[in-house]
């Protein structure tokens, strides 16, 4: 567990450990991931373009391991950060700590749409 609170450990292999113990019925209701690198004060757009690339791999492969094991259904992923970004770029083009935020959530039985 250390490595991971340390970020050592990819996303998509801490998702797999996650489905591993899904898959064995070990009791868990909430498993918390994380993912680092996402406080861009500078070069944003790069940064979160190749973070978000890392971030949508991660999850379509948990999403398939869940589909394939029958757990799909049973499983809420939400997505969300620590803190939000002003939605004005600074001039090193990234954002600073502020108010706007996202979450995503998505699941078996999510129901898409606002």
């Amino acid at each position: 567990m250390q490595n991971i609170k340390k970020g050592k450990i990819s996303l998509s292999d801490q998702l797999m450990q996650a489905s591993f113990l899904m898959q064995h019925n070990v009791d868990i209701p909430i498993f918390k991931v994380a993912i680092k690198g996402f406080d861009t004060h500078s070069n944003q757009e790069n940064e979160h373009k190749d973070k978000l690339i890392e971030l949508n791999n991660a999850l379509a492969e948990f999403t398939q391991e869940l589909k394939s094991n029958n757990l799909w259904d049973d499983t809420l992923i939400m997505t969300y950060s620590e803190f939000g970004r002003r939605i004005k770029e600074n001039g090193s083009k990234g954002t600073d700590h502020g108010e706007a935020s996202c979450m995503f959530c998505m699941g078996g039985k999510v129901k898409g749409g606002i």
